[in-house]
Formats: C-alpha cells, sequence, structure tokens
C-alpha cells in the first residue's frame, strides 16, 4: 500500500512549483502529490514537472468538488491516507508526512501548524489529512454542499467529534494574503466572492446532514445541534457569523 496522497487544485503555477521544491525536501514517507488544473487556466501548460496533474472543466473556484474528485480516485490508487492543502501552503517540517501517518494510527484526522497570525495556534485546520478508510466511510473529503468557503469549519466539527490530532510541532505553513504572506491575487479575489454564500451553505450543511456523517464515522456519537456547532467555534477561538435565517437555531 502506497502512504499518503496529498490533494490540491491550483491556478498557480509558481505556488506548484514552490510545492515541490519544498516537499522535495521535507518529505520522508511514500508520499505523492496530486494536482487539479481546470481546463481553462490560461497557464496550464506552465505547471511543473514532479506531480500528478489532473485536468478537468469548469472546477474553478469549485475548490471543495476539486479535493473531493482528487481524494476519491486516490483512494483507487491504493493510499492509505489522503490530505489536502492549498497551492499557498508550504510543508516545512522535516518529516512531517510521517508525523501526521503516525498520527493518524490514534486518530482519523490530524493536521499542523499553520502558522495564523490570525486565530490561535492549533484553532483552525486550514489543511486536513484523514485516512483512506475514514475518507470511504463519509464517501467524500468535505461536504459537496461547500463550494470552498468554511470548509475547514466543518472539518473541525468532524474532529472534535470523532477524533482530530493536533500537531504543533510539524508546520504547514498557510501563506494568505489574510496572514500578509501573499499578494491578493485573482484567485483570492474570486474565492472572497464565496464567503457569504458559502457560510448559509455551511450552516445548512451542520443542520440538516452533519449529525448523518458523524454516524458514518462513529455510530452512536452525540447528536451536535447548530448552537453547540457554533459554541464549539468560539470556544476555539474561530467566532463565527450567524446569518439570520439560522438565528432562532443559535439562540
Amino acid at each position: 500500500m502506497k502512504d499518503l496522497l496529498v490533494v490540491t487544485p491550483s491556478r498557480r503555477p509558481h505556488n506548484v512549483e514552490r510545492l515541490l521544491e519544498v516537499m522535495g525536501k521535507t518529505c520522508r514517507a511514500g508520499t505523492d502529490l496530486a494536482i487539479g488544473v481546470d481546463t481553462t487556466d490560461p497557464l496550464q501548460d506552465k505547471y511543473p514537472a514532479g506531480a500528478h496533474y489532473v485536468y478537468r472543466d469548469g472546477l474553478q473556484r469549485k475548490v471543495v468538488e476539486w479535493i473531493n474528485f482528487l481524494a476519491m480516485e486516490g483512494t483507487l490508487g491504493g493510499y492509505g491516507a489522503v490530505g489536502q492543502y492549498g497551492d499557498d501552503c508550504v510543508p516545512l517540517t522535516d518529516g512531517w508526512d510521517e508525523r501526521m501517518l503516525q498520527a493518524l494510527e490514534r486518530a482519523p484526522f490530524a493536521y499542523g501548524n499553520d502558522l495564523s497570525i490570525e486565530r490561535p495556534a492549533g484553532a483552525l485546520c486550514t489543511h486536513l489529512f484523514m485516512r483512506a478508510s475514514t475518507l470511504k466511510d463519509l464517501g467524500y473529503f468535505g461536504p459537496p454542499s461547500i463550494q470552498h468557503m468554511w470548509v475547514d469549519l466543518a472539518w473541525m466539527a468532524w474532529g472534535a467529534a470523532v477524533g482530530m490530532i493536533y500537531l504543533d510541532g510539524v508546520v504547514i505553513e498557510h501563506r494568505h494574503f489574510l496572514e500578509q504572506k501573499a499578494e491578493f491575487d485573482a484567485c483570492y479575489q474570486l474565492s472572497r466572492q464565496l464567503v457569504d454564500q458559502d457560510l448559509r451553505n455551511l450552516y445548512a450543511y451542520v443542520r440538516d446532514d452533519l449529525n448523518t456523517d458523524l454516524q458514518k464515522l462513529k455510530p452512536g456519537v452525540p447528536h451536535v445541534s447548530v448552537r453547540d456547532f457554533v459554541m464549539g467555534c468560539n470556544m476555539r477561538g474561530t467566532p463565527i457569523t450567524v446569518p439570520p435565517e439560522f438565528a432562532e437555531l443559535v439562540a
């Protein structure tokens, strides 16, 4: 069995080049990288060699759909674990992948330190790793109703309910524009347009489907209400706005 597949949608060849360079220095397990490239990307012929590239049409900014497609393909490839981080992430710790795999022997989910300046360390999994068996149980890597934004809060809800390990000493830096580590480019601009709708999508997922997923992962796990979810976000240091149409569920 292969060790780990990391899946990353991208429209930034220069970021993929950086990612491959750093992974070549810090990976110690049998780790592969799969990059999803939309066929509308005008730079699609500029991506560097060294990753497995998957080309599809119509998935621009549909990040969760991209992740799900790449991740489920990975389970067919015989990997023991699948992970995801954006092309603006950089895995800096030597042997980070071995550490993640060791953590996944103890829990179904794991993540590292993204060096955020916005929130307490470990408060949010801006990247995620899971067992291949967990992915198969769920049927997807992220809730399909969420297009891109806020999916990490759904991941945190999974982990809080069934088990997740945070590795503070494993640095996978998130070089995001909100962290003042990247330019506010066209990709980020498109993503920011999804904030409000995906927030509503997240709340609808928590209301309608979260507990179904939790039962897939751990039958008998206690029910999580929308209010429980919001309180958990606030307690972790990731406060979240409540859309008006969901206010009664939180009161």
